[in-house]
């Protein structure tokens, strides 16, 4: 991305806060569509932009305004600036998408406003895909979203491998997406003692025996104690199963 002074062009303008005649620069998109912003509020928001800025510019005429080509295309800007710019009015239409507006905004062009609005939008996606929230947390290093979603990861089976891969894996290292199975494993293997923990089996947990047939009752002492039914028993076992797949196993 390189600023520039050219003639203006003939292209079509999004919409507002991008039409604003007091403007003092033009974000042209690689397809040539003008975006006329403040640099002031460039520069405000962005390290990258604020360095930009100190460089050496051409003046500027009564009729034309710097240039600054962009990369991107006129559909992703404006997607970019209307996700964190003054007035604008953000859109995020799926998690894939929300991945890459802050891929650009803030790993790119560093466009710090766009943190907070971007934690805001990803916590929607926690509960849906987990697992590409954890990546796109991770990628930007937001430790707390991370852990959120790697407990959302503990409702699912995640050790099942299918071909429903989230699309943003790609955003993160083969070592941190083996640290969330780890995680996952770990959790299972806790829940899964339900079903084999000895202490259900001795100690105060011991079970009292009733020496009759009638309904159930309240047993307010006895010395009499046994071991579960065996139908109990496979219960809790069967349990266990089920909890070391899906640690935060909701119903069976």
């Amino acid at each position: 991305m390189d600023p520039a002074v050219n003639d203006p062009q003939t292209s079509p303008l999004p919409s507002t806060p991008f039409r604003d005649p007091q403007a003092d620069l033009t974000l042209r998109s690689s397809d040539d569509i003008d975006f006329l912003v403040h640099r002031n509020i460039l520069s405000t928001a962005s390290p990258f932009f604020e360095g930009m800025f100190t460089l050496p510019q051409a003046e500027p005429t009564e009729t034309e305004r710097p240039i600054v080509r962009m990369a991107e295309s006129g559909e992703v800007l404006n997607r970019i600036l209307q996700f964190w710019y003054p007035g604008g009015e953000p859109v995020v239409e799926n998690l894939h998408q929300l991945g890459e507006i802050l891929d650009i905004a803030i790993i790119k062009y560093d466009l710090q406003p766009a943190i907070y609005l971007g934690q805001q939008f990803l916590r929607d996606y926690v509960e849906r895909d987990p697992v590409g929230s954890f990546s796109i947390a991770v990628s930007h290093g937001w430790d707390e979203m991370a852990l959120t979603a790697a407990r959302e990861t503990l409702k699912r089976p995640l050790r099942a491998f299918s071909d429903e891969a989230s699309r943003e894996l790609s955003h993160i290292t083969g070592a941190a997406y083996y640290s969330l199975l780890r995680y996952h494993f770990q959790c299972g293997e806790v829940a899964g003692r339900i079903g084999t923990d000895s202490e259900w089996n001795s100690g105060s947990h011991l079970w009292r025996l009733i020496s009759h047939d009638k309904k159930c009752i309240c047993i307010r002492d006895t010395d009499s104690s046994g071991e579960p039914q065996i139908w109990f028993r496979d219960l809790l076992r069967g349990m266990g199963e089920k909890f070391s797949t899906i640690p935060r196993r909701t119903h069976f």
